[in-house]
């Protein structure tokens, strides 16, 4: 991150994962992969392993945003607590401008994505608009993840007690964790 070429315009999901696999070849890097996803990297993943399935070996998330982000974001635009948001507005995001169509795409891809060991480590705390139903955000993100966890044979959440930015030592050992289930390629 900020070491990367400025991008002009507006990207769609797709366009990332595109340059994830061509950052992978470019680099010699041959699959199986395990791909470790934090933030809004987690919606880039789902789209790559929804276009790549026969390439991934494993996925870790970490606190990641998944295609349930945008039913929280209607819910919060429905009570009146957000304004609404459309398909092709500008979602920016570390330097890099998305169409916040963003969430379609990786809600999509996410019936293709393989049966591998996933991992989603969460953060318990959250920043939220004032006046939003903080359980109801909660239950919604919960079924996201349900839903990502329901495409693996081996999946699991793991709650970290504090804001979304988890330990590296506990992102590695998640990552270990992964890796000795798919065992050596």
């Amino acid at each position: 991150m900020g070491r990367s070429d400025d991008v002009d315009g507006v990207l769609r999901g797709a366009d990332a994962a595109n340059d994830l696999s061509a950052l992978l070849t470019a680099a010699d890097i041959r699959p199986p992969y395990v791909i470790v996803a934090g933030s809004f990297g987690g919606l880039i993943a789902l789209i790559y392993a929804g276009a790549h399935a026969n390439d991934v070996a494993g996925m870790v998330f970490i606190d990641a945003s998944l295609p349930s982000d945008s039913d929280v974001d209607q819910m919060l635009v429905e009570r009146g607590i957000i304004e609404p948001v459309g398909p092709n507005e500008e979602y920016a995001n570390n330097g890099e401008t998305f169409r916040y169509s963003v969430h379609e795409e990786a809600r999509v891809a996410l019936d293709a994505v393989p049966d591998v060991p996933i991992s989603y480590l969460r953060a318990t705390e959250f920043e939220a608009p004032p006046g939003a139903p903080l359980d109801e955000m909660r239950r919604i993100g919960q079924q996201g993840i349900d839903d990502l966890l329901a495409h693996s044979s081996d999946g699991k959440q793991v709650d970290f007690v504090g804001p979304h930015s988890i330990a590296p030592q506990a992102v590695n050992e998640e990552v270990r964790r992964v890796l000795d289930l798919i065992g050596p390629s």
